[in-house]
């Protein structure tokens, strides 16, 4: 949502942008370019900027409907046509709902909380000038945590590179996220995720929500298995870990009458690998669908 009477005008010889809070009614402004000097300007670019800035650990790039989005050091770039004077545009929605998706995947192979800035919004004319765009700040996400990596020869000559694996897993299933943002399913699914990384304290309920969301999707769980192809066990345990131990973040703790503990870490990463395995079946479910 723009903010209304700010204006953010640039010219050709001045670096940095000059705000006019008055404009006169005789000139029609878009991003900073005056109508009237037939500087209309031709496209759009947004830039987030995230932190780790190695989240993603390569440069990750993708098309949208012929618009090129890049993830790099910290950094995602998209840019798009301007349709009509038009900023905020049908286009401009799903890009930005592809890259919340594709944060969304992210996050979710590495179970852990991000953090990403609002967007930055700048017009671009046809010789290269800008005009910038302010819009209102959006909520954020935290991330925390590392990893090891390892790189190894098999005795079979085969070579295991931990690093090159987890990366092309964050891409891949980036990727597929993003690919299939439409699905509801899998939209209320990996925003359960996030929400059991944002919210520890009642992370088994976000967790089991995902178990909610086949059910519903599928109209039973017997269903929803037969579909995803998981075994029983998987959801019994699950189950048993949100809903049935005496857990402080659990779903029915205000009806146990044992005293309550915390999860241990091994019963919180157990439940985060059952949740998450259930989300990536459901996604090979919905691309072999196709």
């Amino acid at each position: 949502m723009l903010i209304t009477g700010v204006l953010i005008q640039w010219t050709k010889t001045v670096d940095r942008p000059r705000f006019d809070r008055e404009l006169p009614c005789r000139r029609s402004v878009i991003g900073g370019v005056n109508h009237h000097q037939h500087r209309m300007p031709n496209s759009l670019e947004i830039r987030w900027e995230f932190t780790p800035k190695a989240l993603f650990e390569e440069q990750l790039t993708c098309d949208v409907l012929g618009c090129k989005i890049s993830i790099d050091d910290g950094v995602v770039l998209a840019t798009l046509p301007i349709e009509n004077g038009q900023t905020c545009s049908p286009l401009r929605e799903t890009v930005e709902g592809f890259v919340e998706s594709l944060f969304l995947g992210v996050q979710f192979i590495v179970q852990a909380p991000c953090e990403i800035g609002p967007p930055r919004i700048c017009t671009i004319g046809e010789e290269g000038s800008k005009g910038w765009i302010l819009e209102a700040k959006t909520g954020n996400i935290r991330l925390v945590g590392s990893s090891l990596d390892l790189r190894y020869t098999r005795p079979d000559g085969s070579i295991v590179d931990t690093r090159r694996e987890r990366i092309d897993r964050k891409h891949r299933f980036s990727r597929s996220a993003a690919t299939n943002g439409t699905d509801d399913a899998l939209a209320r699914m990996l925003r359960s995720f996030r929400a059991a990384l944002l919210d520890p304290r009642d992370e088994l309920i976000h967790l089991y929500e995902v178990l909610d969301t086949l059910t519903t999707r599928f109209g039973s769980k017997d269903e929803a298995l037969s579909r995803i192809g998981l075994p029983r066990k998987k959801w019994t345990r699950l189950g048993e870990l949100c809903n049935h131990l005496p857990l402080r973040q659990g779903r029915h703790r205000g009806g146990i009458t044992r005293p309550l503990r915390d999860a241990t870490s091994d019963e919180l990463e157990e439940a985060r690998n059952l949740s998450a395995a259930f989300i990536e079946s459901y996604v090979r479910f919905i691309e072999s669908t196709k």
